[in-house]
């Protein structure tokens, strides 16, 4: 049975919604806020951390989970909900809500998967900052293309996170944003001293969870279809674009666990390609999520990696997996479980890697 629609998304009063609509969907007026925002605040006298941190990769990969341990440690400066709908003007939002502080109450998001958020939790906002000054050369009618931003955009995102940063403490950028996988060579290639986590989870259990999620946020319309697209939010649901990593289709449509499946390939062969490409030693840090919900030392391994201390334990609750996945072909299967075994051996050199996982699985011949 398919999962129940999600809560509204979110639940803003009419005119919250009107401010958002008004500072999300015109892209020129995002580019003034920004201006307005840098002249005022970027004068370069403070000298903040210039080692981000990003998560990245496919939807349903726990990414959000390892974004709210690694804000925990508090050495991060991260978009919240509290800076909403100015993400683009962040420090600017702060002065003009000062006599309104964002509250602190929490409800499970609308993804249905027990994950608590507030106004100060920290959310995958980033992708505004792209769509507005580089949309055109990535957001296709048929998906999300890989392209190389212009040197005068990453100067943009060099202000922009030095913009964050100060309305966040100062500390280093951390940000979640599953886009930057149309981006990552170049993100890797600009930034010497960046540190990217790439998490994964096995192929079916991930895609079924994609396929799920895609029905769920299918009931989506009006404001929160609109309010994801503002957002660059395009993994699942009416605003759903894949990604156009390669020359590779999908097959089938996104109502069929094997295109789910095809989107896990294309998304994971594209992060390993990427990471072939770099040094030994490169920024690029693949992320076995079964193992950080199992295996304590493996979170302090990766915060040692990321250069942070590993005082704040990852926690996140494991829930019950359905052991029998149906409809997936056989060819894909094999092709996934070929990159899954890459995924599992990358990050583990020198060390033990794990098998995949023990699902029972059903295929059917395309």
């Amino acid at each position: 049975m398919p999962p129940g629609p999600p809560a509204s998304l979110p639940a803003y009063r009419w005119h919250e919604r009107w401010l958002h609509a008004a500072v999300l969907s015109r892209g020129f007026v995002g580019e003034a806020l920004f201006d307005l925002e840098v002249a005022r605040y970027d004068h370069g006298e403070a000298q903040f951390p210039d080692a981000p941190v990003l998560v990245t990769g496919l939807a349903r990969s726990g990414s959000t989970a390892l974004l709210h341990a690694l804000h925990g440690t508090g050495v991060f400066a991260s978009l919240t909900y509290a800076d909403m709908p100015f993400v683009l003007a962040p420090n600017t939002w702060r002065a003009l809500r000062r006599s309104s502080p964002a509250g602190s109450t929490r409800s499970e998001r609308a993804h249905g998967d027990g994950l608590q958020i507030s106004q100060e939790t920290p959310e995958a906002f980033e992708e505004v900052f792209w769509r507005v000054f580089d949309g055109h050369c990535y957001l296709q009618g048929d998906g999300l293309r890989s392209y190389r931003p212009a040197a005068d955009t990453f100067a943009r995102y060099q202000r922009y996170r030095r913009m964050v940063q100060r309305a966040h403490g100062g500390g280093r950028y951390l940000a979640k944003n599953n886009n930057a996988l149309v981006r990552l060579a170049a993100l890797c290639g600009q930034l010497p001293r960046l540190r990217v986590l790439v998490p994964f989870r096995p192929p079916l259990q991930q895609a079924r969870s994609l396929l799920a999620m895609h029905r769920r946020f299918g009931a989506l319309h009006g404001f929160g279809a609109r309010y994801l697209a503002w957002l660059g939010h395009h993994e699942f649901g009416r605003t759903h674009r894949p990604f156009r990593l390669d020359d590779a289709g999908y097959p089938g449509t996104p109502d069929h666990l094997d295109y789910w499946l095809a989107t896990w390939i294309a998304a994971y062969r594209h992060v390993l390609q990427v990471r072939d490409t770099l040094p030994a030693t490169g920024p690029i840090r693949l992320v076995d999520h079964d193992r950080l919900l199992d295996d304590p030392g493996y979170w302090r391994e990766l915060a040692a990696w990321v250069e942070i201390p590993a005082a704040s334990q990852f926690r996140f609750e494991r829930r019950p997996r359905r052991e029998v996945v149906m409809g997936a072909s056989a060819g894909l299967l094999a092709e996934a479980e070929a990159i899954y075994q890459r995924l599992l051996a990358a990050p583990a050199k020198g060390g033990s890697v794990r098998k995949s996982s023990n699902l029972s699985v059903r295929t059917e011949n395309p």
